[in-house]
């Protein structure tokens, strides 16, 4: 997964000290690799899964942010009036951008007086190590969270032998592996929208095979196309967190009772992941 991060200041030397800065956290991905995650900054948990590629860089000028479009931009702001960089933000970002701007103000103005720009925070100088690792995290959790908005709210299309299904991303409960069939099973109000009326093998609408998409594929592959809100908790199964009521030792119950195994090898995972989806009271 790559991350752009830019720095636009007209101290050259400010800019050259936030670069330096930003490589002292040493950033990993923390997560499964291939996923973009919430949690970016983190110095020694998962070491082995890096980065794809990391660009921080220095942009020379307004014109530059034309064609450098960074997901993170540092940018240094004179809260008393809108200069050009601020006037080149609001012109070049789009109403869909994701870009994540952090404004980098002087120790002696109030950060209270805002701009129209969208922003994730401000950076007092001088800046610590701290607060930008704390500014950093949040932006790339606001980035991971609208781009999931993004990419998952459009359905998925699925083609089977005879026919094709579009299926919103969270009206999947699980996903089973049978040979190289996946069979998606889909929560019991949803209906899939299918491209023609001939059935791909299943039974009638008022069947509840109706609600299995079966789809010639592996697992492996299915997960790339699901957020990381779907976990590996077999081998031949995929489930869907936000479904999920209880796990005990060896099985996974989601909320309309079906029963799904955990095996020895992931449970610990699974529990990991659990706890990071929701909010441990007790």
């Amino acid at each position: 997964m790559d991350l752009h991060i830019a720095v636009f200041d007209a101290d050259a030397n400010q800019s050259q000290n936030l670069v330096g800065l930003i490589g002292k956290l040493g950033l990993t991905w923390y997560g499964s690799p291939g996923h973009l995650v919430p949690t970016v900054v983190e110095r020694s948990a998962y070491p082995d899964q890096g980065i794809d590629d990391l660009d921080v860089f220095v942009l020379s000028g307004v014109d530059s942010l034309v064609s450098h479009v960074p997901d993170v931009l540092f940018i240094a702001s004179k809260l008393g009036g809108v200069d050009d960089a601020i006037r080149v933000v609001s012109g070049f970002l789009s109403d869909r951008h994701t870009t994540q701007i952090i404004f980098i103000v002087p120790s002696d103005v109030s950060v209270a007086h805002g701009h129209t720009v969208q922003h994730v925070g401000f950076l007092v100088c001088p800046i610590s190590l701290d607060k930008l690792e704390l500014a950093l995290n949040r932006a790339v959790l606001t980035l991971f969270l609208e781009r999931c908005q993004l990419g998952f709210d459009c359905p998925l299309c699925l083609r089977g032998t005879k026919a094709t299904f579009y299926v919103l991303v969270s009206d999947i409960r699980y996903v089973e592996s049978r040979g190289r069939t996946l069979h998606i099973h889909l929560r019991p109000h949803s209906k899939a929208m299918k491209k023609d009326d001939v059935s791909d093998g299943m039974a009638s609408a008022s069947g509840i095979l109706d609600e299995v998409i079966p789809v010639t594929m592996s697992l492996k592959k299915f997960q790339t196309f699901v957020p990381d809100t779907f976990i590996r908790c077999h081998n031949s199964f995929l489930v869907n967190l936000s479904c999920v009521f209880r796990l005990s030792r060896d099985t996974i119950t989601l909320r309309d009772g079906t029963c799904i195994p955990v095996s020895e090898r992931k449970r610990q995972h699974v529990q990991q992941q659990l706890c990071r989806y929701g909010r441990v009271v007790a």
